[in-house]
């Protein structure tokens, strides 16, 4: 998660609030209770629901299919498509990462400084890998 100013003067708490519970979702890959996501964020339980309704109608959380918590939607996956659209970086470097991947027999990976964090954003795995890390785009490392 990218680091945070200590000067929140001119932030909006319940957009905050929001990301913060989309971000839970994310870390967490599965569906999550409200009262996990309670304990996780310490919003209270009735924000937390306003929340997750708004996030609902906008498209970015679903009720889990079982109807046991919360999971991320498509609306997220445009906010992604949109963010990786913008640069023509992916397309012109995954020609050399499938050919790095295959001469040395392993993963390559395109990723981008964020924070502390870097965030994967094209991969490529080698056909007969001898070393094999599992990392798709989106998957985030520290330095």
């Amino acid at each position: 998660m990218p680091a945070r100013d200590d000067d929140k003067s001119d932030t909006v708490n319940a957009l905050a609030r929001g990301f913060e519970v989309l971000d839970c979702v994310a870390a967490a890959r599965r569906a999550l209770t409200l009262a996990e996501l309670a304990q996780l964020t310490a919003i209270p339980k009735p924000t937390l629901l306003r929340l997750l309704n708004t996030l609902i109608g906008l498209g970015h959380v679903r009720l889990a299919r079982e109807g046991q918590g919360y999971e991320l939607a498509a609306g997220v996956v445009r906010l992604a498509e949109a963010f990786l659209g913008a640069s023509d970086l992916r397309p012109r470097a995954r020609p050399h990462l499938v050919a790095l991947a295959e001469e040395c027999t392993a993963s390559a990976f395109l990723g981008l400084r964020d924070g502390h964090e870097v965030l994967v954003v094209e991969a490529a795995l080698s056909r007969s890998a001898a070393a094999l890390i599992a990392a798709d785009a989106g998957t985030r490392t520290l330095q």
